[in-house]
């Protein structure tokens, strides 16, 4: 999850409705506008500081589970904020360890091996002793909406998506300071972390560099 932070707000207000296939090149632009630019695990990976495309293409796709919220500009229709979440099928950490042996870019290979990595710690399901599940992959919000609850209104909408597909929880991995800090106040309980310069890969590779050696990525769960 990308980080709510400080920044002036304009007087526009927004709506917000899910996010439908003609909303894709939108949304497009706006994960490389906003989302991106401050997401920890792209702008702390050890390696290409390029946006992998297959990582914004996974972003995009994830619009055909009817579960990326959006928040929209009135007047303009800009999209200002969003979303993505959805029922998970299966065991997640083998589905991302499995995903990243077909992925375009060794960037989000290493990207979705990490994200295996802390399901497989945070073993939602044996921890809760539940099997529906729901995940939140991504929020973000355009800099001139922050500190107006943009984000926060966008998890409490995930929140009531997944409460009505059945979850018994909902969870997500917070990739900075400001969007933990957030989760903290959506009541959501912190059951895994780690620091990005103490990860390793399998092969024992430091993925991600920090200049601060405290920052976290931390698992958080919200129980429905």
């Amino acid at each position: 999850m990308a980080t709510p932070a400080t920044a002036a707000a304009p007087e526009m207000t927004v709506s917000y409705r899910l996010a439908t296939e003609a909303d894709r090149e939108a949304l497009r632009e706006a994960l490389l506008r906003y989302f991106y630019p401050e997401e920890g695990v792209n702008t702390c990976y050890n390696g290409s500081p390029e946006v992998a495309p297959d990582d914004v293409e996974f972003y995009v796709n994830l619009i055909a589970e009817g579960c990326t919220t959006l928040a929209i500009e009135n007047g303009t229709g800009q999209i200002v904020g969003f979303c993505a979440g959805g029922m998970l099928n299966g065991d997640e950490a083998q589905n991302m360890a499995t995903l990243a042996q077909t992925t375009e870019t060794e960037k989000f290979a290493d990207i979705l091996r990490f994200l295996a990595f802390m399901a497989k710690q945070a073993n939602i399901a044996e921890r809760y002793g539940v099997s529906n599940i729901y995940y939140m992959y991504g929020v973000g919000v355009d800099h001139r909406y922050r500190q107006r609850s943009v984000a926060s209104a966008l998890m409490e909408q995930q929140f009531e998506l997944a409460r009505k597909l059945g979850a018994a929880v909902a969870y997500g991995d917070t990739t900075g300071v400001k969007s933990a800090g957030m989760c903290k106040k959506l009541g959501m309980e912190i059951v895994f972390s780690i620091a990005y310069n103490d990860y390793r890969d399998e092969k024992g590779r430091q993925v991600f560099v920090s200049s601060d050696p405290d920052l976290m990525v931390q698992t958080v769960v919200k129980r429905l």
